[in-house]
């Protein structure tokens, strides 16, 4: 299921298959009222069995990845870390139902 993320206020855009450690993944874009774009990327790792959670900041882009059993997420954007914590919260809760 995409996530829905209109609580926060992003609509989905759109959305793309793309390679991800050589399998076929996701790629969702989400946009709010003023333009500013999150990606939401969904990837596939049979080979593992751990969760954990990571912050990434390089410049004003801030990613927000953690893997959970077998499938990898990512939220990325130009947003501060506390509106991608509450991003990535979102959709942890959703892609977990």
């Amino acid at each position: 299921a995409i996530p829905d993320l209109s609580a926060l206020g992003y609509r989905l855009v759109g959305g793309r298959l793309v390679p991800v450690g050589g399998q076929a993944g996701a790629m969702l874009m989400y946009e709010d009222k003023g333009g500013e774009r999150i990606t939401v990327l969904i990837g596939r790792n049979d080979g593992n069995r751990t969760t954990s959670f990571r912050y990434m900041s390089e410049g004003a882009v801030e990613t927000f990845y953690w893997i959970d059993g077998a499938i990898g997420y990512a939220v990325t954007g130009e947003v501060s870390r506390e509106t991608l914590q509450a991003i990535a919260d979102a959709c942890y809760k959703q892609f977990d139902s």
